[in-house]
Order: structure tokens, then sequence, then C-alpha cells
């Protein structure tokens, strides 16, 4: 009785681990040499060059990221900016021309940690998308528009026209404030001239009507 007890416990143990290494095989790697097979979308794997638009210091990322199936994984680095030299690992999924990935620094020391989705352009030389990321400095969750590229010099070219843009806008708003301030005190002297004259006009009124009625007062006498 007892050994088959035993026989059953050690059966039922060896289908577990059989069936557990299996599922792992599976997973692991029928279920990924399978999707290479299948995969039709573009191939994201490789360096990516990012750049985050709406930043003062045009903050910039090196990404590596590495594809099996629709499945992404990665690390990214940052180039400048406060976090310069930080590294994050990357972990998402690939398909109809979306990526969306969490992030998460590898300092586990570091609160570090968001979501980036990005969608393919430029015919797969640009991902374009938002990252909604953690801000310590005001506790609370921001979100940034972000710039994949392909290729460093499309980057580079991309900030120096940002840069230029930026120039640009700043000399017309310095213009349109210069016209503002000489709006101001034009407005500003109009209004002093016109209260002036004013004065003017009611002096005038009020010496006429003395005058008349010094006039009237002299008549009576």
């Amino acid at each position: 009785m007892y050994e088959n007890i035993v026989i059953g416990l050690v059966s039922g143990l060896v289908v577990s681990f059989v069936v557990l290494v299996i599922g792992k095989f599976w997973r692991g790697v029928v279920e990924p040499w399978f999707e290479e097979r299948v995969y039709k979308d573009l191939h994201l794997e490789g360096k990516w060059f990012s750049l985050y638009v709406e930043t003062g210091d045009y903050r910039q990322e090196i990404i590596n990221l590495k594809r099996h199936g629709h499945a992404i994984t990665g690390t990214m680095i940052c180039k400048n900016g406060a976090d310069e030299g930080e590294e994050y690992s990357l972990c998402g999924s690939f398909r109809n021309l979306l990526l969306p990935m969490t992030y998460e620094s590898i300092d586990k020391n570091k609160r570090d940690r968001g979501t980036i989705t990005l969608k393919s352009s430029h015919n797969g030389q640009r991902l374009v998308g938002e990252i909604a990321m953690y801000e310590t400095q005001s506790d609370s969750i921001d979100t940034a528009q972000v710039l994949w590229f392909r290729s460093k010099d499309e980057l580079e070219k991309t900030v120096a026209y940002i840069k230029k843009h930026r120039e640009r806008l700043k000399k017309i708003r310095e213009k349109e404030n210069e016209i503002r301030e000489e709006l101001s005190e034009f407005m500003a002297e109009f209004a002093k001239e016109f209260a002036k004259r004013k004065r003017q006009e009611q002096e005038e009124k009020d010496n006429a009507i003395d005058g008349e009625a010094s006039r009237i007062e002299h008549k009576k006498g």
C-alpha cells in the first residue's frame, strides 16, 4: 500500500516536472521560433537615438533593442541633462506599427520608471510618441514628447532645426514685446494728450460761461 502511495507521489512529481520543463521549453524556444518565422512587422532591433523635443537641454539617449518575435527588450542610456549616465532597462512588444514599453532604472536604489508608447513613422526610420514618467521633485506623473531616430545624423539635423526655430521664435517674441511696449507708451501719451485737451475744452467752456454771466450781470447793473 505504502509502495503504491510512494509510486503515485513520485509519478505525480515526475509528470509535473516534465510538464513544467516542456512548458518552459515551449514558451522559451518553440513560441519565439514560430513567431520569428511568421514575423512580418518592422525589424526594430539595433541602435536608436532619442530626443525629447520639448526640453530646454535637448535631452538625448542611446537605445539598444533586442527582438524575439514580437517581444522587445533592451537598454537605454541618457547622454545629457540631469540624468546623464543613467541606464534603464526596457521591455515591451511591437505589433501593428505600435511599440508600447515599460522602462525602469537599472540602479535598484532609484525609483525612475514609467512607460513609453511609440509609433513607427518615416518608413520605419523614426519612432514618434510620448513618455509618461514619475517626476521626483513634484511627486507627480508627467508626460513628454519623444522621437527615436535610426540615424544619428537625422537626430543632429533635427536638433539643429529645433534650435534654429527656437531662435527665430525668440526674436519674434522679442519684437512682439517691443511692439507692445511702444504701443503701451503711445496709448499712455495719447491718454495724457486726450485728458489735456478735455481739460482745455472744459476750461474754455467754463470761461465762456463765466464771461456770459459777467456780461449779463453788467447789463443788469
